[in-house]
């Protein structure tokens, strides 16, 4: 009896202890799954980072150099837009930047990044810590104006921006900073203003481009039009690349050819991106063995920027005359086209060959000098093509009473010229048209005398 007591102890202690050990094995995995650990709250470091990156969009839309430079650290590294290398502290990250740096001392007050009424907004904002020190911030950010009632994103940016805490206080030690992909994309496919200062910029590259292939300047060839242009010019079955560019360049040389007039009376221009587009009309008057040929007609032209110039990556001409009418159209408008085409031409040659010492030159104190001459005629441009096209405006002599030296009229001549050819095309008024061919042949009488004394050709002889 006591025997069999004593094995119905020993089982009994086996199976509590059997049972008790079940228990903490199965309740140790579940109390560990229950364990939340506590994380800090950096939502106070968050809002620090985010006002100082705050900070730095405010002080390039101000210019406030100094205050970009005190939110960069001293060994600050990254990339920028547009920059090719990694940039290394912070002198190259603010000339990276466009400031001289680092400043002279009597250097004049910076003027803001962006125009007046310029703000900006950071969105998508992002902020990782990878430790009590390192974060990590990534967002969009915009500059914007409010331009005819809407507002206008001007920049986006596509930034990633590391933060370190240095002496109890975040600075931004680097950064990926670059034009969002998206918006660029979006901003090419929207017509970009032609300013004055770009519009002249392209004026002055296609006119040398034009200028180079008549005169065969084969270094300015080779600089002003890159390997894969493609040229249809009127006339040819065959399309050029700038083989046969050059190779058109070098024929016209070797046949003795020059050129002796270039006119585009009339141009206008879109910019998509990068690419800018021509459009124009022009007057081409070349010269070979002693024999004139005039050519005329309309072009599209295509510009980008290489470096710090226009380059011409193609073109299409036709010869088309300026002004040209369907069958069965006005004669007279073409024969006044013609006559003024002719009488204009030999003043603006006559202007060019006269050195501009003998701008002054008179042959009596009562008759104008060969730059009043000249600044008349232009005058007059102004005056009869503005009647013609229907502008009821009075004579000026706001060119004659000006500066009449060679640099200044030559330019005014052919802006007075430009603006008369958009009228000898069948629109203009024909009275007006007539009046000015007639008053144009008078001084061109008195240009030859003049050339004459100073023992020059005139043009049209």
């Amino acid at each position: 009896m006591i025997l069999r007591i004593s094995i119905a102890s020993l089982l009994s202690f086996i199976l509590g202890a059997a049972l008790f050990a079940g228990v903490d094995s199965a309740a140790g995995p579940a109390a560990k799954a229950v364990t939340v650990p506590i994380r800090e709250d950096r939502s106070a470091d968050a809002a620090a980072i985010r006002a100082h990156i705050e900070s730095i969009f405010q002080a390039f839309i101000d210019g406030d150099v100094e205050k970009i430079h005190l939110t960069h650290s001293d060994d600050w590294r990254g990339l920028l837009e547009g920059s090719s290398v990694p940039i290394k502290g912070i002198d190259e990250y603010m000339r990276a930047n466009g400031i001289e740096w680092p400043r002279p001392a009597n250097a004049p007050k910076t003027t803001p990044y962006y125009p007046a009424g310029t703000h900006y907004r950071v969105n998508n904002f992002d902020v990782h810590f990878y430790s009590p020190e390192l974060a990590v911030a990534s967002f969009l950010g915009d500059f914007e104006r409010n331009i005819g009632g809407a507002t206008v994103t001007i920049r986006r940016f596509r930034i990633m921006d590391v933060y370190a805490k240095r002496k109890g206080s975040w600075i931004q030690v680097a950064s990926h900073t670059v034009i969002d992909p998206d918006w660029r994309l979006e901003q090419m496919s929207k017509p970009a203003a032609v300013t004055p200062q770009i519009r002249e910029q392209v004026l002055a590259a296609r006119e040398a481009v034009w200028r180079a292939y008549f005169a065969n300047d084969r270094a300015a060839l080779e600089r002003l039009i890159p390997d894969e242009a493609i040229a249809i010019d009127d006339g040819s079955s065959e399309w050029s690349n700038k083989a046969a560019i050059l190779a058109g360049a070098k024929r016209f040389a070797d046949s003795g050819g020059k050129l002796a007039r270039l006119e585009f009376p009339k141009t206008e221009m879109q910019i998509y991106g990068g690419a800018i587009i021509v459009y124009t009309t022009y007057i081409c008057e070349t010269e070979a063995n002693g024999k004139r040929a005039t050519q005329s007609g309309r072009g599209t032209e295509i510009f980008v920027h290489r470096g710090n110039e226009l380059v011409n990556t193609g073109w299409h001409l036709d010869s088309e005359p300026i002004g040209a009418q369907p069958p069965g159209g006005n004669d007279d408008a073409a024969a006044l086209r013609k006559s003024f085409t002719e009488v204009s031409g030999w003043v603006s040659k006559a202007a060019e060959l006269a050195p501009a010492d003998k701008y002054n030159y008179r042959p009596t104190q009562s008759a104008r000098t060969f730059g009043q001459q000249i600044a008349h005629i232009a005058d007059s441009y102004n005056y009869y093509c503005a009647r013609a096209a229907g502008k009821n405006i009075e004579w000026s002599d706001a060119i004659e009473k000006g500066a009449t030296d060679k640099a200044t009229l030559v330019p005014k001549l052919k802006q007075s010229l430009n603006a008369c050819n958009a009228v000898y095309g069948g629109s203009g008024q024909t009275g007006a048209l007539i009046e000015n061919i007639g008053h144009t042949n008078l001084h061109y009488g008195n240009i030859i005398t003049y050339m004459r004394m100073l023992g020059l050709t005139p043009p049209s002889s």
